[in-house]
C-alpha cells in the first residue's frame, strides 16, 4: 500500500506538490537522518522537517530473508527494524522523498 500511494503521487491521484519523481527512501537514507542522542523524534535539533510523527516509517528496502517484509525506522528513538509486513498499513507512516535539489 505504501508503494502504491507513492505511485499515486507520481501519477497525480494523490497530492504531489507539482512533482512526479517521489519515492520512498531506502534504509540507509533514513539512517543518515537520525540523531541517536535525541528522541521524540530522533532527528537533529536543526532539522528542516515539519510535522514529524513519532512512529514507524516504511523504507523502500525489502528484508533480504523475506522480501514480503520491509525495513522501517522508528522515529521515537531512530532504530531501524526488519520484519514488518510490506503490504500492510499497520507499518505506520511513509516519508516520500525526491532526488532533486
Amino acid at each position: 500500500q505504501s508503494l502504491d500511494y507513492v505511485n499515486g503521487m507520481n501519477t497525480g491521484i494523490y497530492p504531489n506538490f507539482g512533482y512526479t519523481d517521489w519515492r520512498l527512501p531506502n534504509r540507509k537514507e533514513f539512517h543518515t537522518l537520525t540523531d541517536f542522542s535525541r528522541y521524540n523524534p530522533a532527528l537533529p535539533s536543526d532539522h528542516p522537517f515539519l510535522n514529524v510523527l513519532v512512529g514507524y516509517y516504511r523504507s523502500s528496502t525489502s528484508y533480504a530473508n523475506d522480501p514480503d517484509y520491509a525495513w522501517v525506522i522508528d522515529m521515537w528513538i531512530g532504530g531501524i527494524y526488519a520484519g514488518y509486513e510490506a503490504d500492510k498499513s499497520s507499518v505506520g507512516y511513509i516519508w516520500p522523498v525526491r532526488s532533486g535539489q
